[in-house]
């Protein structure tokens, strides 16, 4: 149906400009990681997620208004879903400048564990479901507060995620196979939160087990990722005074991220 909302040709000039944009980022970065440094690869591989949500909403949006077929109710949702992940880059490429310079100017607020969980899967629980993974979520106990970045911890949950999917998928037995899984965990061990991300993979061999969370560092065939998703999120983890690490002993594939419920200032008495 048509709603007889107009919107000017600028508006997809501009929308197609943005999609340049992305590609140049994404892929071309991508390809030479030297060329634009440590930095740029890292810029590259953190904003690759948010930049493609908003690509994606913006050819729907156009495709809708070229076929008179604008909803306005769904016109707002996928503007909406832009200004969030607008707001996603705002808050990653402040945190990678953080990280990059060495200081601390970022604030921690107290915000519930849950939110940040619910936000990650947001941002991948559809790839999952069509390829036929299962994900199982262990929330922590209602009225868990963290304090944190949101959006830092959030990037590093999708990481994990992100990683386990690449995993499963590239493990040989088809996107679709029966037996597939990822579970988030989380717990609360006295002022420490607990966060694990589990795979149904075999574990990691033992030979790469010291260099996993190098930059730059993959299994991956290449063109398949850059090596930095394991890095850039201990960074972030250890910029909120936790640690991440692979977990050996599990018999499947399992990382661990704690983080302390509430943040020491280095300036307190």
């Amino acid at each position: 149906m048509s709603s007889g909302l107009y919107l000017p040709k600028r508006f997809f000039s501009k929308l197609r400009r943005l999609g340049g944009v992305v590609a140049r980022l994404v892929f071309g970065i991508e390809s030479k990681p030297s060329s634009g440094g440590h930095f740029a690869a890292q810029l590259c591989h953190e904003l690759s997620n948010p930049l493609s949500v908003i690509t994606a909403k913006s050819s729907q949006i156009q495709n809708w208004a070229e076929t008179k077929q604008i909803d306005p109710e769904k016109l707002a949702k996928a503007a909406l879903e832009m200004q969030k992940m607008a707001k996603r880059i705002s808050a990653i490429l402040n945190g990678l400048k953080e990280i990059e310079s060495g200081t601390e100017t970022l604030s921690f607020h107290s915000v519930p564990l849950k939110s940040v969980i619910d936000e990650t899967l947001e941002l991948c629980s559809a790839r999952f479901r069509l390829a036929g993974i299962q994900v199982h979520v262990e929330y922590p106990p209602p009225g868990v507060i963290l304090e944190c970045r949101a959006t830092q911890i959030s990037e590093v949950l999708f990481n994990l995620l992100n990683n386990a999917f690449d995993a499963l998928a590239d493990s040989g037995s088809g996107f679709a196979a029966e037996g597939k899984w990822v579970q988030l965990s989380s717990r609360v061990l006295g002022g420490t939160i607990e966060l694990s991300v589990t795979d149904s993979g075999s574990g990691i061999p033992e030979k790469f087990r010291e260099r996993v969370l190098e930059p730059f560092f993959t299994t991956k065939p290449p063109g398949k990722g850059l090596g930095l998703g394991l890095s850039i999120s201990k960074q972030l983890v250890e910029a909120h005074r936790g640690e991440l690490l692979l977990d050996p002993s599990h018999p499947n594939t399992r990382f661990l991220v704690r983080l302390p419920l509430r943040q020491v200032r280095a300036h307190a008495a």
